[in-house]
Order: C-alpha cells, then structure tokens, then sequence
C-alpha cells in the first residue's frame, strides 16, 4: 500500500512539473477582483515625443464593489514599442490588465498611414487576444482624441459602438471587420482590406437633461482601404452603400428618389441578391459582370397622387437603379484609378471557376486593369405597407393621373 501511494505521490508531483513548464508564460498569482481590470477598447496611434513611439489607449471596465456600478475609464501611454508600453501601462495601473475581453481596436489614421502590421504584430501574437474583436481605423483624427471625447458618465463610447450595428443594418454603409480577416485580408497579393472607417462628431445635447455628456459620438465615415499595410486612402461614406452591394452585404438601406410629378418618394431596401458571372477568351479573363436584384417596400410618399401604377413603379424603380448604381460606379472607378481588387473579384471567379483561376492567379495583379466590371441593377417594389395611396392624396390628383 505504501508503494502505490509513493507512485501515485511521484507520479502527481511529475505531472505538476511537467503541465507547469509547458505554460506560455508564467502563471500570474490569485489577484482579488476588485484589482482586476478588463480592457474592452484598444486605440492605437503613432506620436509620442519623437512623433515615432507607439500610443496606446486603453478603455477598461473595472468593478467597484456589490452595491457600485463598474467604472469605465481610459488611459493613454507612450512608449518605444508596443510590449513596452503595455508593461507602462501595468506599472502606472493600480489593477492588472486583462486582453482576454477586448472587443475593439481603433488605429488612429497616422498608425495606419504607417504600418498598421506593426502594430498587428503584438496583438495576434497575445495569446489573450480575441480574434473575433473588431477592428476600426479612425478618420482624420487619432484613436487616443476620440477615445477622449466619446467618454462620459451618461454615454460611452463602448455603447456607442455596440450600437454601430444598427447604422450597418438600416443604412447598409458600414460594415463589421474582425480582427482575423484583417489579418487574412492582408496576407494575400490578390486584394487588399478594407476596414470601416470611425470619425468623431460635435453633437448638440442641448435638448436633454442628462448630466456629463460626452463631447463627441462615433458616426460611422466610409471605409479606409489598406494595400501593403498602410492607408492609401478612403471609400467615402456617401458610396459607401455601392461597395456593400459589390461585396455583397447589402441590408436594409433608405433610397430617396422622386416619382413622375417630381414629389419624394422614399423606398426601403429589404434585399439584394447578386449573380455574377464571367467571360473567358481560353483561358484570358476578359469580362465580369454583376446583376443585381434589388427588392423593396414604399416607405413614404408625398406627393398627392397614386403611384402604384405599373408605369409609376417602373419609373420609380429606374430612378433607384439610377441612384445606386452611381454609387456602384463610383466603387469601381476608385478601383480602377488605384489597380486595387476592393471589392474581392478574384474570390468570386476563383469559386466560379476554381480551374481557369488557378492559371491565372499568379498575375491578377496584371490581369485585373484589362478585365472589364459591368453591372446591371433591377428593382422591384413590393410593398406600400398598410397604405396604398399617399395620406395627401386628392381626387383631383387621383384625376389628373387619369
């Protein structure tokens, strides 16, 4: 009996040596939660003294006890290197600093002007680090200002951006970008990454009665686009819904167009479906095309006539192909006046046709300016809601279309 408890003391003491030396770092001791903090934003900039260092700001959530409501504060430090900077933050800190939650990454504009790979390089190699966290550049200004000013007591900017979901959902001109497609969509020759696009803006609160407002609120600015890690420019946020139809993620959308007597009509976008097909020389791409189909209900109307004529929605419908595809057009102009795939056409024709793709994939990036990009949108109304004339509709008006 005393053998086997000398093996089995042995062999336990064995396998605690063996699983301790196999850890990635050191095991950090038991830390009450009270001195615990965990970092939900992360903003990245490039300044510091020498305008060279690495400026890290972080947004941590720190509980203040049972009966206390978690404060949310930010702090920014500058130092030679990410590591460094981050083991500032730790010695300055009163709380130990967890990654394990961070939820968003925002790389002020200068850090992507840069290198923005520098910066990634920190952050995938952390083993704590969420591969599914989103990934934001900020637009004409840096993370750490934005940071700053989107920050209160009654609003903060994690709500805000949690809340970045709905512009992508009802406006379709934005979009989410996780941290692993950053990464992927940057180490591949055949496109480059697009990344959505924040910029801070002057809000009036002068209407409500809430205290300690923030000065600023995140709008959602168009895309930034990254070739070779570094910013080459913007996808404004005016076009913003024309990439979303290309890349197909096009949602919800508001499309404001006129109806024949020249009175607004506003039409929701509900969906979108693409088929895109292509054309082949041998084995020479020569052609790609995109047809869309686009469905959608009348969700205001203020004119004073019926416009659910035949004529009236076939008119109606001409006007929103117009509106979205200059949109679609202006897209495929910045990308052919910058010899960039913004808009993933290499995976599109690598999945329509994985064989003649694969001969021809080692020089996309000579093939892709002799390829023509043709597109087509179709639109279909199919609804009016629980209305079928406008509210301001008259008989006169009703006899004037007559």
């Amino acid at each position: 009996m005393k053998d086997t408890l000398r093996r089995a003391a042995v062999l336990s003491l064995a396998v605690f040596t063996l699983v301790s030396a196999s850890s990635c770092r050191y095991t950090p001791h038991m830390t009450d939660i009270a001195n615990f903090e965990t970092i939900q934003i992360i903003g990245v900039d490039k300044g510091g003294e020498h305008g060279k260092e690495f400026v890290v700001t972080i947004v941590a959530d720190r509980p203040a006890g049972e009966d206390a409501d978690p404060v949310v504060g930010y702090m920014t430090v500058a130092g030679p290197t990410f590591t460094e900077t981050m083991e500032k933050i730790n010695t300055y800190a009163t709380a130990w600093h967890h990654m394990g939650y961070v939820d968003y990454y925002l790389f002020g504009e200068n850090a992507a002007k840069e290198d923005i790979g520098t910066y990634l390089d920190y952050i995938m190699r952390d083993y704590e680090s969420r591969y599914s966290a989103q990934v934001f550049v900020v637009r004409d200004g840096t993370a750490a200002e934005l940071i700053a000013n989107a920050n209160s007591k009654s609003a903060s900017l994690l709500s805000m951006l949690e809340g970045n979901d709905g512009t992508m959902r009802h406006e379709s001109t934005t979009e989410t970008m996780r941290l692993i497609d950053l990464v992927n969509a940057m180490s591949t020759d055949h496109h480059c990454a697009v990344i959505p696009a924040l910029s801070g803006k002057d809000f009036d609160f002068a209407s409500t009665t809430a205290d300690d407002l923030p000065k600023q609120i995140i709008v959602a600015n168009g895309y930034a686009v990254i070739r070779d890690y570094k910013l080459t420019g913007y996808i404004d946020r005016d076009i913003a819904r024309g990439y979303n139809m290309l890349y197909g993620k096009m949602y919800e959308a508001p499309v404001r167009v006129e109806d024949p007597d020249g009175y607004i009509v506003v039409l929701d976008v509900m969906n979108t479906m693409t088929e895109f097909n292509t054309t082949w020389s041998g084995d020479k791409l020569t052609e790609v095309e995109y047809k869309f189909y686009t469905y959608m209900n009348i969700s205001e109307a203020l004119g004073k006539s019926d416009i659910l004529s035949e004529a009236d929605l076939q008119y109606i419908g001409k006007q929103v192909s117009r509106v979205l595809g200059e949109e679609v057009q202006s897209v495929l102009d910045i990308q052919r006046e910058n010899n960039v795939d913004l808009i993933e056409i290499c995976e599109r024709v690598r999945m329509k046709n994985p064989v003649k793709w694969a001969k021809i994939e080692d020089d996309w990036a000579e093939i892709l300016p002799e390829v023509k990009v043709k597109f087509s949108i179709a639109c279909t109304v199919r609804r009016s809601y629980d209305i079928k004339e406008p509210v301001a509709a008259t008989q006169s008006g009703a006899e004037d279309k007559k």
